[in-house]
């Protein structure tokens, strides 16, 4: 087998139809396979395969894996001696791959090639770039001075614009999108990093490859249309999240480190990620707007809805930053008072019915779901830590929510998130379904909160229809200037060490 072609999918059928039929149009000559690993995709994709190109070798995942780990799975399902990546929503234009085969053939250092990538419009992509440096920061491709100046020499050094792109040379990487490399280097490197959910995979492999002793090359023999962001756009703001997440990953696992340097990298990633975040909050508003999805409001509740998510990104991220060393300190002492988890995870509903999983620092003796239930503690409940206890009065067990805060599943403020099909006990004993009390529904039309109106000022077991009348109250009223109230509050409880009072708080 000469060639083995993967495909990461996710939710791209047409532009994978297209994809596929570019394969079998201009690869007809070579002797091929096709695998296309689905990374849960709810638009047809299976059936699209199955009845179109029923040749095509094809994983279904009941979950997204992620793109480093999808690639992993088809290069165990495949057998070429040479494999190439092609993103689903990318087309190949001509023959040119016999000719990338004969340059490989004569050239056996040359272990990874890069074609040349076209946007839509036919100008050339910027597929090969220079490692990421420091410098980067301020002259990737979107900053601002490479859009002000954009011939500048640290600018041109990364991206490689100041050479003919019609011309073969050795680059230090080459784009994810389109990658042909030699089967046999990954008896050297052993695959994708699977730390890499999406982005700077594809950096981080050529970088290991070539620190392997193997060449990387771009060569325009092979000629490939790229609609960028074919699957990423259908979730920009958790791909925003990614990007950064990688970004750091990538500084972590390739950069000499030390704390001023961790923490001045980390803050700069954290700030870049916030902003995009906005802005595409943003964007989205507008284009609901002007695609009549939404209607315009004025006054207090347009500064809420255009305020409230670049908030949390902002205090979240200096948040993380800001309480790390509170994190080492509390890990400890968990650790120090019984050996158990230092985390407890739980699955949780959040905005529109989605569900997501809630990280708490644990409270309660490690094994207390499997033998007691998911149920709430009540006052001087035996299951609570010595460590728990203290962490529950203050509130500092829920420190983690703020990853959950920042990559949107909650905020700082709003409804308590729910665990799915919980039920509240009555006073008769009688079990009721949270879905069947009133207003269940209504709470869950915006991210669920750290804190909140019944959060802050609801006795603590009064019952749940009571606890929802105010999150409905918080629901239609909410502002800007109110969600810095509760925040306020918030912190007062958490000072006096009055989370856990039954009664009231003030």
């Amino acid at each position: 087998m000469d060639l083995s072609i993967i495909i990461v999918n996710y939710n791209t059928a047409p532009l994978l139809q297209r994809c596929l039929a570019s394969i079998e149009e201009r690869l007809a000559s070579i002797v091929h396979e096709v695998c296309v690993v689905d990374n849960a995709s709810t638009d047809g994709t299976r059936s699209l395969v199955a009845n179109r190109f029923p040749d095509v070798q094809f994983i279904a995942n009941d979950r997204n894996v992620g793109f480093a780990a999808a690639v992993n799975q088809g290069l165990e399902k495949t057998r070429g001696r040479y494999v190439l990546w092609l993103n689903p929503d990318s087309e190949i234009l001509n023959g040119g791959m016999t000719e990338l085969f004969h340059y490989l053939k004569a050239h056996p250092k040359v272990g990874i090639v890069g074609p040349q990538i076209l946007d839509p419009d036919g100008s050339i992509q910027l597929s090969c770039r220079s490692f990421p440096s420091y410098r980067t920061a301020l002259f990737h491709r979107y900053s601002l001075l490479t859009r002000w100046l954009p011939d500048n020499r640290y600018s041109r050094q990364y991206l490689r614009t100041g050479w003919d792109h019609g011309a073969i040379r050795e680059v230090d990487w080459v784009s994810g999108a389109c990658l042909l490399h030699r089967r046999e280097i990954l008896d050297d490197i052993s695959g994708l990093d699977e730390r890499f959910f999406m982005y700077c995979e594809d950096v981080d492999f050529c970088l290991r490859a070539r620190q392997a002793g193997w060449k990387v090359y771009y060569h325009p023999g092979l000629r490939v249309l790229h609609h960028i962001a074919g699957s990423s756009r259908r979730s920009p703001s958790l791909m925003v999240v990614e990007r950064h997440r990688s970004m750091w990953r990538y500084y972590a696992k390739h950069f000499r480190r030390n704390p001023l340097k961790d923490g001045a990298v980390g803050a700069g990633i954290l700030g870049r990620c916030a902003w995009l975040m906005a802005r595409e909050a943003w964007r989205g508003r507008r284009e609901a707007w002007a695609t009549g999805k939404s209607s315009p409001v004025t006054g207090s509740r347009l500064r809420i809805l255009w305020a409230k998510r670049p908030f949390d990104l902002l205090v979240s991220g200096l948040g993380l930053l800001a309480s790390a060393p509170l994190w080492v300190i509390i890990a400890l002492g968990i650790k120090l008072d019984d050996g158990g988890p230092v985390f407890y995870g739980q699955e949780r509903v959040g905005k529109g019915g989605q569900r997501f999983r809630s990280w708490k620092f644990r409270s309660m003796v490690s094994d207390s779901d499997k033998r007691f239930g998911p149920l709430q503690a009540s006052e001087g409940d035996s299951r609570v830590t010595r460590v728990g206890r203290f962490l529950r009065a203050t509130a500092l067990d829920e420190l983690p929510q703020i990853w959950n805060i920042f990559r949107g599943d909650m905020s700082f403020v709003g409804p308590r998130a729910l665990v799915p099909e919980e039920i509240e006990v009555c006073g008769s004993g009688e079990l009721v379904p949270l879905e069947k009390i009133p207003g269940y529904e209504e709470r869950h039309r915006i991210r669920p909160g750290l804190t909140g109106v019944a959060q802050v000022y609801a006795p603590r077991d009064i019952p749940r229809r009571h606890k929802f009348k105010l999150d409905l109250l918080y629901v239609k009223k909410h502002t800007f200037w109110l969600d810095l109230r509760l925040i306020a509050l918030s912190f007062w409880i958490t000072f006096r060490g009055r989370w856990e009072d039954r009664g009231r708080k003030f």
